[in-house]
């Protein structure tokens, strides 16, 4: 039997044909996908390195989620502090030495004001943000 070398040809080219859609169908997928593989083994080489980047924005993450926790604390200090400052300012200001009319339960307007501010003041400073009382301390938990 004798092989021409027109059928070679012909075996030669389907397969390159074949190989040059595979190649094709997988460059498709790697366009849409945004993935050079599905798999850590399709990637060859490159998998170390793939899941070494991997753990590194894991790790860059966690040092964000950190980051977020503690300006949402400071902010919320900032703000409390704020508040006290203010509610002290403003009792200083209410305060008129020379009123001496009892109002409610024999206290003065004074007297009444500067235990509703002290109240909102133990109020700010139990100020929970989180599961985590900001003026804890060490004990953030109470």
């Amino acid at each position: 039997m004798r092989i021409t070398t027109t059928a070679l040809r012909s075996t030669v080219l389907d397969r390159a044909m074949t190989d040059l859609r595979s190649t094709y169908d997988d460059l498709t997928r790697q366009l849409s996908s945004g993935k050079v593989s599905d798999t850590y083994g399709g990637l060859g080489s490159g998998r170390a390195l793939a899941l070494a980047m991997q753990a590194k924005i894991a790790g860059m993450q966690g040092y964000q989620q950190s980051i977020d926790s503690v300006n949402l604390r400071v902010n919320m200090l900032s703000t409390s502090l704020t508040r006290l400052n203010t509610m002290a300012s403003e009792q200083r200001s209410d305060t008129d030495p020379n009123d001496n009319t009892l109002i409610v339960n024999g206290q003065t307007r004074a007297q009444v004001d500067a235990r509703a501010r002290f109240e909102e003041a133990l109020s700010v400073l139990g100020t929970d943000v989180v599961g985590s009382y900001i003026f804890g301390g060490r004990s953030t938990d109470k």
